[in-house]
This record gives structure tokens, C-alpha cells and sequence, in this order.
């Protein structure tokens, strides 16, 4: 063979189990002070960043073990639903360095609060520090009231920001600003931060529905969301006012120019339909449950795409803030109702991914911790999350090349950098009972150095799955 295959797959289908036998939360980090959320860098390093309340990041390496604290920020407010929120890495980090934080700051004169979106940029000598002399502020909205923050911040398979608002904080969205598509409050935002023009650090992508900062409408307090990183699907998790707390969903495709119907509808049920559009103008949550005093904060969680627990595949977990009670709905299909597991577990703060997949959970307390969600069933996994050839072990999570033949109960993932390529330069034996998961989009190359007939059999191998 005188040319190289580069094979691109843009979707992986997967099994989905009818039942789990065993859905845990398995501690993997303690000692944090009101941990927000965790997030990944995407670099190979797989490292866990932690978001604290307060406004410190902290940075984990890839077996849960200090490494430091990345960044501490000052300046913002944390009393109540208050504090630095959330973060994510630029899908560029690699070559640019930068990632994104959103936390609350003392407002202006006639606002209580405003919502910060801030750019900082890793140290030039340190990869475990950021350099706080960084910081470029990005967005400023203003809020009249310190609740309903909204509070997630995460990229697009599109390369955009995404920004999650809450509204105008009063009982009931007494300006109606959600429905507002003049106000940034009570939506979903969508900004292109790789590109600034005179006046901002940031410019308004093409499509968006209203020409401004704008990609959906409708909502009161989203304060966690995600996307289903296979499809870009979202899954919103919009805290109740008296009656319904709701989980909305809508695919890559109605999202854009979506209204999720607040202050019209309080989940599914009329709660002001004062000059309100027909209900089929809006998207209603496909599952919303009654608040009780138990019950009355949803927290939104996201589809576990991870490979370690197959019996996870396919399943959206979600829960409530103020209960143990982790709700599991069967994405196979249209069937939203849930199963429940009960963690023994209560103030989940958030569910995010590390960089290989799995699901790890915060708990939001002054002794707080991180959890990963596990399974029956587990599978030994072979990441391979570098750029260049098989046989390199830096390619790999933990250096870890797979063994050729692929013995009985591993897998092997692989899920290049952004922008990077899994170049196959030595011949690997996938046994029938093993998988060979490509990531959506990942690039996987063959080298000319192969046998066609190994080749042939290997690409076969990888279509099955």
C-alpha cells in the first residue's frame, strides 16, 4: 500500500441495557469547600478541574491527586445562589491556552448583581496554573435581583460559547424578560469568542435568531445544563416557581430560536399566558414533577457516553438538589419515564465528563466532594486521546497501549485532541467480543505499513459498533 486510509466517523451507535443492577457514586475526590462543578481540559492530560464557590479552581491530575490550585479570583459574590459558577477550556486550549469562567459580581447602581463572563490564559511556565494578570472580560449583563443566576457554560460541537441565564430573579418574571428577546436574562446565548470586533471580545455568529447574543428563549433558571456530546442534544435542567420543576430537552436541530414557554408555562402546565403565543410555539419539558419540600431544585445532569460501564449507555441522569433520589430515562427512545436510584447522596451540584467519558458529580458542601457515577459490568478501556501513531505511548491515558490481541472484557476508545489523528501503525487484533469505539468526528488513520487483509477485517470490526 502506497497511501494511507483516513477514515472519519461521525457517529458511534450503542447497545442500551432495559435494566441496571447497580448504579453507585463512587467518591474520587474530598476535602473541597462547595465544589460547583468539574470540567476537562481536553489536552491528553486528563486532569480534573474542580469549580469552587468561592471563587478558587483547583487541579487534579488524572488518578484524583492534587495538583494545586489552578486559579483563585476575588471580587465576586457568594452569598445565596452567588459565586464563580462554572468554567470551560476553549476547544483550541491546546494552542491558545485560554478557557472561560461565570460567576456573580456586585451590580451597577439601579442592578443588585451583574453576570460575569471572564477569559483567562494558562501560565507560559506552569500548566497547573493560570496567570490571573489574564483576565479579559468577555460579557456583563446586568441582573436586578442575586437569584437565578442560570450558571453553565459550555462549547458547542459548532466551536461557540453557550451561556445559560436565569430571569429577572422576582417571583413569577415580573418584567417577563425571559420571553424578552431584547434582554439577555432567561435564555440560552450563543457567542463566537475566537473572533472580536472594536467595541467586544466577542462576536455574534451567523444564524442567530435575533441577531443578537440570543439562540433560545423561555427560561427561568437554568442553572445546569448540557450537551450530549455524540449529537449536540440539550438537556436543560430550569428550576420551578410553585408547582413543576422541569427537565427540558431539545435536539441539535430545534434549539436554535427554541422557546422553552416561561413564564407562559411552568413545566408543562399554564402558569401566565398573558399575550402568550399558541402552545405549539413552544417546546415543552418532555418530564416536569411536583415540588414538595423535598423536591424543589433540579438539577440537570447529562447522557452517559462513557465506555467503562456499557450498562450506562444511552442513559440521562438528572436529580434534585434537596434529595438523594438520582432520576435515569432510557434515551433509546421516547419513553420519559424515569427509573430511580437512590444515592444516599443529597446537594448535587452538578454532573459533568471527564476527558475519557465518565461521569463525575459534585456535592456542594463545606466538606464537599466529587463522585464518579459507576456501574455494574465495568470494562477494562484503552483511551487513546493523544494525535500521532498507536504505538506511542503519550498518546494513551495512563501510557497504556493496548495489547494486540485485545484480551477478553477490554475496549479500546479512540478520541484524538481536538484536531488531532489516531494514526494505526501497527497491526491490532480486535477479538469478536471487544469493541473499537471512534469518538464523533475523531480522525483514525491507516497506515500504508498494514496488511490490506488485517485492514479490511479491522474496518469491518469498527462498523459492527
Amino acid at each position: 500500500m502506497n497511501a494511507k486510509y483516513l477514515i472519519l466517523l461521525m457517529l458511534i451507535p450503542a447497545l442500551t441495557r432495559a435494566q441496571i443492577n447497580t448504579v453507585t457514586l463512587k467518591p474520587v475526590i474530598t476535602g473541597l469547600s462547595s465544589p460547583m462543578q468539574t470540567a476537562h481540559a481536553g489536552d491528553n492530560s486528563h486532569r480534573i478541574f474542580v469549580v469552587e464557590k468561592e471563587g478558587t479552581i483547583k487541579v487534579f491530575d488524572k488518578d484524583y491527586k492534587a495538583l494545586g490550585t489552578f486559579l483563585t479570583i476575588s471580587g465576586i459574590r457568594t452569598t445565596g445562589e452567588q459565586g464563580l459558577l462554572s468554567m470551560a477550556f476553549d476547544p483550541a486550549y491546546r494552542s491558545n491556552g485560554h478557557f472561560y469562567i461565570y460567576y456573580t459580581a456586585s451590580g451597577t447602581a439601579n442592578f443588585n448583581n451583574r453576570l460575569i463572563l471572564d477569559r483567562y490564559t494558562v501560565s507560559a511556565s506552569n500548566s497547573n496554573q493560570a496567570n490571573p494578570a489574564s483576565r479579559l472580560n468577555i460579557l456583563s449583563i446586568d441582573h436586578p435581583a442575586t437569584n437565578h443566576n442560570g450558571g453553565k457554560i459550555n462549547f458547542g460541537k459548532d466551536g461557540f460559547l453557550y451561556l445559560s441565564t436565569g430571569d429577572s430573579g422576582g417571583g413569577g418574571d415580573p418584567g417577563n424578560v425571559a420571553q424578552n428577546t431584547r434582554s439577555l436574562l432567561g435564555k440560552m446565548l450563543r457567542i463566537d469568542v475566537s473572533i472580536t470586533t472594536g467595541t467586544t471580545n466577542y462576536t455574534i455568529p451567523a444564524g442567530n435568531p435575533y441577531n443578537n447574543e440570543i439562540f433560545s428563549t423561555g427560561l427561568r433558571n437554568p442553572f445546569r445544563w448540557n450537551f450530549d456530546r455524540y449529537n449536540n442534544d440539550v438537556y436543560i435542567g430550569d428550576v420551578g416557581q410553585n408547582e413543576r420543576e422541569e427537565v427540558s430537552f431539545a435536539s441539535s436541530k430545534q434549539l436554535l430560536g427554541a422557546n422553552f414557554g416561561w413564564r407562559c408555562y411552568e413545566g408543562r402546565q399554564e402558569y401566565n399566558t398573558s399575550g402568550c403565543a399558541s402552545i405549539y410555539q413552544y417546546i415543552l419539558p418532555p418530564y416536569d414533577y411536583p415540588l414538595t419540600s423535598s423536591a424543589r431544585s433540579v438539577v440537570g445532569g447529562g447522557v452517559y457516553r462513557g465506555y467503562q460501564f456499557p450498562d450506562l449507555k444511552n442513559w440521562y441522569f438528572f436529580i434534585d438538589y434537596f434529595n438523594t433520589n438520582m432520576l435515569m430515562v432510557n434515551r433509546n427512545g421516547d419513553n420519559w419515564t424515569p427509573i430511580v436510584k437512590n444515592t444516599s447522596v443529597n446537594n448535587i451540584s452538578d454532573f459533568s465528563e471527564s476527558e475519557d467519558g465518565e461521569v463525575l458529580i459534585c456535592r456542594n458542601s463545606n466538606s464537599g466532594q466529587v463522585y464518579q457515577l459507576v456501574a455494574s459490568n465495568p470494562r477494562t478501556v484503552y483511551v487513546f486521546s493523544g494525535s500521532g501513531n498507536w504505538s506511542n505511548p503519550s498518546n494513551w491515558k495512563n501510557r497504556q497501549i493496548p495489547p494486540n490481541p485485545l484480551p477478553v472484557g477490554a475496549d479500546i476508545v479512540v478520541k484524538p485532541y481536538v484536531n488531532g489523528v489516531c494514526t494505526l501503525d501497527v497491526a491490532q487484533i480486535v477479538p469478536f467480543g471487544n469493541n473499537l469505539f471512534l469518538e464523533p468526528g475523531s480522525k483514525f488513520e491507516l497506515s500504508k505499513n498494514l496488511d490490506m487483509g488485517k485492514v479490511k477485517e479491522l474496518v469491518r470490526r469498527m462498523r459492527k459498533f
